[in-house]
């Protein structure tokens, strides 16, 4: 989904929408939106099979290409996918299992 996307669906203008959202929100809806298919990464990432490449997972959560995706995952993980790996005991494992205050 874009911006634009989500003004026309709540019957605003892309600027107001910004504007209300950011507001609201704390931060651009561009951004959130960008969060959300982040979150969608994470949760796909748990319990795949190794078989499953990076492309596979980018192009499945919308990613325009490889570079976006990489993009993306190194401003909020500050690491490279292959670098990188999910602990068990850390935070987002918690929210990728989706039980916060559970």
């Amino acid at each position: 989904m874009q911006v634009g996307d989500l003004a026309r669906a709540v019957g605003v203008s892309d600027r107001q929408l910004q504007r209300h959202f950011h507001d609201e929100v704390g931060m651009p809806p561009k951004r959130w939106l960008r969060v959300l298919r982040f979150q969608e990464v994470l949760r796909r990432l748990r319990g795949q099979s190794e078989d499953v490449t990076w492309t596979d997972i980018a192009a499945t959560c919308g990613y325009y290409d490889q570079s976006h995706f990489v993009h993306d995952f190194r401003s909020f993980t500050g690491q490279a996918p292959s670098e990188w790996s999910i602990e068990e005991s850390s935070l987002t494992a918690v929210f990728v299992r989706g039980n916060v205050g559970s």
